[in-house]
């Protein structure tokens, strides 16, 4: 497994601010915010962008998020595919393999189920026409794709083989998920698992303010990590937490602190663990 660093675990700032941070840290890996990473090529460019992190030995190995791809409304579906399609450009310029994508976050399940596999062949097609991959990623409070069996479902129903999952234990532990879903999993088509961790607070009233760093609570990372090292995934392991709390501290403290405590979230899956083969070229 990779240890990643994902970029929306920092406060808002520039792009350089964040790499200087990550590289400040150690950390040789990151999980991109395509947010931050546009407004820094508004002024730059994605070249530019990819120097900065090239320079500082920081590989980018996934890039989130893109919603509205699976919207029931085709003009919702139209504008979001423009801006998909620009991301895309955007990260093959910066040699970035993988691309999130999200469920809607409202409407009916019914309505939303519909055309839900049309829809997200027609991401995964235009993803691989850019060479890059992309992942579904289940949310907890979504009212369709809300549980890994869901994405399992659907990514199956799709078939593509740049199509894949994105585990967020967060979610997985907040939703209706069960870890016996874990057995259905086809690791093969998992992309990339995301971790942060919850303490002291009940589930159905977590939201990302109470997101901490891994291994700092109660959540069963461990047992995650365990059971998909023993399945053989290699693929990177992203530390995010966007919890605004976090936002307040120095970015070279949070990124140093969250960068040692995925570290040893990890540790017993030391055997499994490898550094980022584009970061160390």
């Amino acid at each position: 497994m990779i240890p990643v660093f994902a970029q929306v675990t920092l406060r808002p700032q520039g792009f350089s601010e964040d790499v200087q941070a990550l590289s400040d840290a150690g950390v040789n890996a990151v999980e991109l915010w395509l947010t931050k990473v546009e407004q820094f090529v508004e002024s730059q460019s994605p070249e530019t962008a990819r120097k900065v992190l090239a320079d500082r030995g920081i590989a980018p190995l996934a890039a989130s998020y893109q919603g509205g791809l699976m919207s029931p409304v085709a003009e919702t579906r139209k504008i979001h595919r423009d801006q998909f399609l620009r991301r895309l450009d955007l990260c093959q310029a910066l040699g970035c393999p993988l691309v999130t994508i999200l469920p809607e976050l409202t409407g009916s399940a019914t309505d939303l189920a519909n055309g839900s596999v049309d829809h997200l062949a027609q991401a995964s097609e235009w993803a691989a026409g850019h060479g890059i991959q992309v992942a579904i990623e289940f949310r907890a409070s979504c009212p369709w794709v809300n549980n890994l069996q869901t994405a399992i479902a659907l990514v199956s129903a799709v078939d593509r083989p740049n199509l894949g999952i994105a585990l967020d234990a967060w979610h997985f532990a907040l939703g209706p998920s069960k870890q016996e879903d874990l057995a259905c999993l086809d690791i093969t088509r998992l992309f990339l698992v995301q971790l942060s961790d919850l303490s002291g607070t009940a589930r159905e009233l977590a939201t990302d303010s109470d997101r901490i760093l891994p291994g700092e609570g109660e959540l069963a990372l461990g047992t995650i990590l365990a059971h998909l090292a023993s399945h053989g995934y290699q693929g990177p392991v992203s530390l995010e937490a966007p919890n605004p709390k976090l936002w307040q501290i120095s970015p070279s403290q949070v990124a140093d602190l969250g960068w040692q405590s995925l570290k040893r979230t990890m540790a017993p899956h030391a055997l499994a663990t490898k550094t980022s083969p584009a970061a160390a070229n």
